[in-house]
C-alpha cells in the first residue's frame, strides 16, 4: 500500500506536528513517510536538536518512516527545498500523496496559485522582486505578485511550492492540506497547547523551558529536559573563519550569491567581529537575513551552487517496527540509492557520494553549536532507529 508523504523539519517537534501527522493518516489512510531536514534547516541555522532525536520524536508520534533531506537542499530556498522533498518522495516509490499545513486550508486555491506560478514564473519573479524592493514582507509581496485576493501565510507559500514541484516533475502525487490550528507561523507566544517552532526555540534557548514543554507531547518534553540545545550564535567564530578563508571567486560560487553580493560578503566578513553583526551589515530588502544565513551555512559546509542540480540519495534515519515491509518496498522500488548503514555509502554514485560527505560534515559541525561542548561523533555511529 502506498502512503502519504510529509516534508518537515521538526525543529523542535511539538503538538502541532503531532496533530498534522494524525491528520495526514486520517485524510489518506496509509502509512506516513516523512522527509526531514538533517542537522541544518531551511532558516539557515543548525537544528536545535540532532536529526536522530527529532526523527525519534516523529516516529513516536505518527510517522512510520523518516528519511533525511540532504543538507545541500535543506539549506536552499523554499523552491529548491520543496522540489527536493517531492523528488525524494516520488523516487521512493512509496507514496501517492503529500500532506502539508496551510493557513488558508483550501488545497484547490493553492493548486490554482501553483499552476499560475509554474506557467508564468518569469513574470511572477520580476513582480515579486519589485514588491520586495518596496519593503513588503515576503507573504505580502507574494500575494501582490500573484495578483490574487487571497492572503497567503508562510505555510501556504511552502504548500504552493510543493504543488509547483509536483507539476514540474509530473509526479504521481496528489496534494492534501491540513488547516493550521493554534499559534501562527513564527508567532511569538503560545496559543493554548500550540506554539510556533520559532517561539519554542526562543523559549528553550532562553531557559524558559516550562512554557515550551507545555506545547510538546509529554515524552518529548521529558527527553529534552536533559538535552543541550544548539544555537547558530555558538558557531559565530567558525562561521567568520569560513567566510574569511574563502577567496572572492569561491564566495561568488555559493548558492544564491548574485549581483556582486560576494564583494559585500568578503568586505563585511573582515569588518565585523561577530556573526550577528555580519548578517545585519549585509542585510538589504533584497538579501534577507534568512537568505544570508543560508549562504553563510553553505560557506561553512563547502556547499556550492553546482551541487543543487545533483540527484540526492535516500538516507533512512528510522522507522517503526511495523514499517519494516515499507522499507523493503522502498529498497525494491526506489529510483534513488537507499542507505540505511555506512557500508552502503561506498557503492553510492559519485554525485550522491559528494552530497553524503556534506551531510557527514554537517553532523560534525552541528555539535559545535551545542550550549555545552559535545565531541564530534561519526554520523553513522547512530544505527538505523527502530521504535
Amino acid at each position: 500500500m502506498r502512503g502519504v508523504g510529509v516534508i518537515a523539519e521538526y525543529n523542535p517537534f511539538h503538538n502541532g506536528h503531532a496533530y498534522q501527522l494524525e491528520e495526514a493518516r486520517r485524510l489518506h489512510g496509509g502509512p506516513v513517510v516523512c522527509v526531514m531536514s538533517g542537522d541544518f534547516v531551511q532558516r539557515g541555522e543548525p537544528a536545535i536538536f540532532s536529526k536522530h532525536l527529532r526523527a525519534k520524536h516523529a516516529l513516536l508520534h505518527g510517522a512510520d518512516m523518516v528519511i533525511e533531506m540532504p543538507a545541500v537542499f535543506s539549506l536552499a530556498s523554499a523552491q529548491r527545498f520543496a522540489a527536493c522533498g517531492v523528488r525524494m518522495l516520488q523516487a521512493s516509490g512509496m507514496v501517492n500523496a503529500i500532506c502539508f499545513g496551510s493557513e488558508h486550508g483550501d488545497v484547490a486555491v493553492l493548486a490554482e496559485a501553483a499552476a499560475r506560478l509554474q506557467n508564468d514564473s518569469e513574470t511572477f519573479t520580476a513582480a515579486l522582486r519589485a514588491e520586495l524592493k518596496k519593503g513588503c514582507s515576503y507573504p505580502a509581496a507574494f500575494a501582490s505578485a500573484m495578483q490574487t485576493p487571497y492572503t497567503f501565510g508562510a505555510n501556504d507559500i511552502l504548500g504552493i511550492e510543493y504543488i509547483r514541484a509536483i507539476i514540474a516533475q509530473q509526479a504521481d502525487i496528489r496534494p492534501l492540506c491540513v488547516k493550521r490550528t493554534g499559534a501562527a507561523h513564527d508567532a511569538p507566544d503560545a496559543d493554548g497547547k500550540y506554539a510556533s517552532a520559532s517561539a519554542l526555540r526562543r523559549q528553550i534557548v532562553s531557559g524558559n523551558t516550562q512554557t515550551a514543554f507545555a506545547c510538546m507531547p509529554p515524552d518529548v518534553a521529558q527527553e529534552l529536559q536533559n538535552t543541550s540545545p544548539r544555537s547558530a550564535q555558538k558557531l559565530s567564530p567558525v562561521i567568520l573563519y569560513a567566510l574569511r578563508s574563502i577567496p572572492l571567486s569561491s564566495l561568488a560560487a555559493l548558492p544564491d550569491v548574485r549581483e556582486g553580493l560576494e564583494n559585500v560578503l568578503y568586505r563585511e566578513a573582515r569588518r565585523q567581529t561577530s556573526y550577528e553583526a555580519f548578517l545585519f551589515a549585509c542585510k538589504t530588502k533584497r538579501y534577507t537575513l534568512a537568505r544570508l544565513r543560508r549562504i553563510s551555512m553553505c560557506a561553512l559546509l563547502h556547499i556550492t551552487a553546482d551541487m543543487l542540480s545533483l540527484p540526492p540519495y535516500i538516507r533512512v534515519l528510522g522507522l517503526r517496527k511495523s514499517a519494516r515491509p515499507l522499507l523493503a518496498q522502498m529498497c525494491a522500488n526506489s529510483t534513488l540509492p537507499v542507505v540505511t548503514r555506512f557500508s552502503q555509502v561506498a557503492s553510492l554514485p559519485e554525485e550522491a557520494a559528494r552530497l553524503q560527505k556534506i551531510d557527514a560534515l554537517a553532523s560534525e559541525i552541528a555539535v559545535m553549536a551545542s550550549a555545552s561542548p559535545i565531541p564530534a561523533v561519526f554520523d553513522y555511529s547512530s544505527p538505523l532507529l527502530i521504535v
